[in-house]
């Protein structure tokens, strides 16, 4: 193991979740069935029960949303940043914040990503439990530092150092339909080259992070990060 996996390992390891963090550009996915009812919002079963699907870049969540099509075709689809969405939508009924499922990477093996049965993507996430809101901070997210430190050795182990600024540059897109299409076009067509690989998730040995702007997928030995 080299100096960077060293390096990202111990930034992994030495994560904390005592200190919060609140990130109102987290993207999520949710359906309306009819204007006059509460928006549903994506959840994934967790261990810490149903957790909102969260993810950091509107792209990771639209190549995700694009799966979940074929099989809710009765609803309606959309992808918003957090700061758009009602804050009471991630209040759970005793008023603490739901728990949230933050995504991470993508599975991958041999350098293909790894596929369920049904064709979709397979995701690496995190979960949170149930936190406490601040008052006057509705629209945002409350997330534990360890979050951010994972997603932050990910990306320096890929060699995404910018994707901080990559981030902000994609969330653009929810502004521009075209470009959003386009990039992803792109990854579509490069997520399916080399072919697709149908895996038990815990077989899977690598982490697969996608760069819009390079359109190229990194990837990492997931080890470092199980």
């Amino acid at each position: 193991m080299g100096s960077n996996q060293d390096q990202a390992r111990k930034r992994f390891e030495q994560s904390g979740s005592e200190a919060y963090s609140v990130n109102p550009e987290m993207s999520v996915q949710l359906t309306q069935s009819d204007h006059n009812q509460p928006i549903t919002l994506f959840t994934d079963r967790t261990s810490v029960g149903p957790a909102v699907r969260c993810f950091l870049s509107p792209f990771d969540a639209m190549l995700d949303g694009l799966g979940l099509v074929p099989q809710e075709l009765s609803v309606h689809f959309e992808i918003r940043p957090v700061r758009n969405v009602p804050p009471e939508a991630f209040l759970s009924s005793s008023g603490f914040q739901r728990p949230l499922s933050f995504h991470l990477a993508w599975l991958a093996h041999d350098y293909r990503l790894v596929t369920r049965e049904n064709g979709c993507l397979t995701r690496m996430i995190s979960a949170q439990g149930m936190r406490e809101r601040v008052d006057g901070d509705q629209q945002s997210l409350h997330i534990d530092s360890d979050v951010w430190t994972i997603i932050d050795a990910l990306h320096q182990e890929a060699g995404l150092f910018a994707w901080r600024e990559t981030q902000k540059a994609v969330r653009q897109w929810i502004n521009a339909p075209a470009s959003a299409r386009d990039s992803l076009e792109r990854a579509f067509s490069l997520r399916d080259n080399p072919p697709l690989i149908q895996l038990a998730p815990n077989d899977a040995k690598q982490l697969a992070l996608y760069d819009p702007e390079a359109a190229r997928w990194h990837f990492v030995q997931r080890q470092m990060f199980a």
